[in-house]
């Protein structure tokens, strides 16, 4: 028996696997584990040094610094050997600094003891402007690494605020700009940190902010960009706790926290992207497709975006709009995740031809991706190719054996070739990993009727009417089936409950065959 498939899949590209692996990352990833390559430390300018002669000397220096600023010292200032240099980041919501002590011995060694103050300051500088984000988001791939260029404009800014914070402990000019005696002049295209004299002019502009001299010491008219107390949070820290609330299931309150962050720094491109992605889980599909496009406003170059913001598009059924975003995305970024929706989407639109070769360049350059292998099997099925079809849903099997929809269309595609068995075979294997799913009993039991067997066909057509109630169709099959075995009597049963249900073909049957 020839069957079709349209309406036998719904078409999705699921995002709840991109939370379960972020979820799974937040208990895994330790919390130095991330790896840094020598370029991206060694600028970094984390803190302490030869002048602090203890960690509580290093905890007095962080004071200072947060008492400059009245903000709370809500940071957590931890020793790290071997990574030859110091570190501002953030894990799970807390913010730490991680410093080196030889390392800042070594700056010492080079400069003068204002610079371990210097260095301390630029990596809370970080912190204040929001730039330290959380690592298991970087890990878990849901937000990018920024760009080279936001990274040099951040170590600016951190730079900056370091310049303001010693002319505010008493630091003469020539004191503040210590530190960047380790720095050289180079080409900074290709680097992650600015060249010198850009950083030199940075520390000269935040000295200069706060007066030039640092006879304004005392002086409490502080930035607005720096001021924190104890009750207002940074950008950051609400972006944090959104990830917590995030990693917690709980969507509306990290939405909120997103909310927190965004109006403190507007142009926070992560909090909208990851508002966006709560957004979605909570079914806001047209706030989730507002917050995409603003991080696509403000970065123009964010593949994940486009390709996040056409998965939605996908939801609501926009295709068009939905490929025009997958198209973006490969251009900035060819890779097999975006083949892999733009071929679905345009299997939505039966576009068969488009939609395999789409689907068959992403097996190209992933055969183990399940969703490529799932989909251009269906594709396949649409198009009567059934053992092209069944060879797919191998192979999707073969990477997720316990997904019942690949055994139970794998089933139907045997079935359209006449291999009633191995449709048979599926079709349990099917019920065996989902019990509830009715349409594999009903599929079994006309399998079963085509060989023959039809007292299996009719315990089939009972279990489904047993889980899904008065189905029409199913009452006159199995009146059928008793009728082949002989059983009129309990066939005409079934086609009179069928009539009474309104079925004008099953009350003809009554009046032909039961009198």
């Amino acid at each position: 028996m020839k069957t079709g498939f349209k309406n036998s899949f719904v078409h999705c590209i699921n995002k709840l696997d991109m939370m379960k692996k972020l979820l799974l990352l937040l208990l895994l990833v330790p919390m130095v584990s991330y790896a840094q390559t020598k370029e991206e430390l060694q600028l970094c300018l984390a803190a302490q040094s030869s002048s602090f002669t203890s960690d509580s000397e290093a905890d007095n220096a962080l004071d200072k610094i947060l008492n400059v600023i009245g903000a709370s010292k809500n940071f957590v200032l931890t020793p790290c050997s071997e990574i030859n240099n110091a570190k501002a980041t953030s894990y799970k919501g807390i913010r730490y600094i991680l410093y080196d002590k030889a390392f800042m011995q070594l700056i010492n060694t080079r400069t003068n003891d204002w610079a371990s103050l210097a260095i301390l300051a630029h990596e809370v500088g970080h912190h204040i402007n929001g730039h330290a984000l959380d690592i298991t988001m970087y890990a878990g791939g849901v937000v990018e690494a920024a760009s080279l260029d936001v990274q040099r404009k951040q170590e600016l800014e951190a730079d900056e605020f370091a310049g303001f914070i010693l002319a505010r402990l008493g630091a003469t000019s020539d004191d503040a700009l210590a530190f960047t005696e380790v720095f050289q002049e180079k080409d900074d295209t290709y680097d992650t940190h600015p060249t010198k004299s850009k950083r030199v002019a940075s520390v000269i502009k935040g000295y200069t902010k706060a007066g030039d001299s640092s006879s304004i010491a005392n002086d409490n008219s502080t930035p607005k960009e720096y001021i924190r107390d104890n009750e207002n949070m940074s950008a950051e820290e609400y972006f944090n706790k959104g990830i917590e609330k995030y990693a917690s299931g709980d969507y509306n309150g990290s939405i909120e926290d997103y909310s927190f962050a965004i109006s403190i720094k507007p142009n926070f491109i992560d909090a909208f992207f990851m508002r966006a992605f709560s957004k979605g889980l909570i079914d806001d599909n047209k706030g989730e497709i507002a917050d995409y496009t603003k991080v696509i406003e403000l970065d123009p170059n964010n593949f994940n975006a486009y390709h996040n913001r056409g998965l939605t598009k996908d939801e609501i059924g926009n295709y068009y709009g939905a490929i025009a975003d997958y198209n973006k995305a490969l251009e900035l970024k060819p890779n097999y995740f975006h083949y892999s929706a733009r071929g679905a989407a345009k299997w939505m639109l039966k576009d068969y031809n488009g939609a395999l070769s789409d689907l068959s360049k992403a097996i190209e350059l992933e055969p183990n991706y399940f969703q490529s292998n799932y989909n251009r099997a269906n594709v396949k099925s649409d198009i009567e190719d059934y053992n092209g079809a069944i060879l797919d849903f191998n192979k999707a099997i073969e990477l997720e054996p316990n997904d019942s929809r690949s055994y139970f269309l794998r089933a139907r595609a045997k079935n359209s070739i006449d291999d009633l068995k191995g449709a048979i075979a599926d079709f349990t294997k099917t019920i065996a990993i989902d019990p509830d799913y009715y349409r594999a009993y009903a599929r079994r039991g006309f399998a079963k009727d085509d060989l023959g067997e039809h007292y299996g066909a009719i315990a089939d057509y009972n279990k489904v009417i047993e889980m899904k109630g008065d189905d029409v169709f199913i009452i006159k099959k199995r009146g059928i089936s008793k009728q082949l075995l002989g059983d009129l009597n309990g066939a005409c049963n079934d086609w009179r409950k069928a009539a009474s249900l309104g079925d004008e073909e099953a009350a003809q049957w009554v009046r032909d065959q039961c009198n």
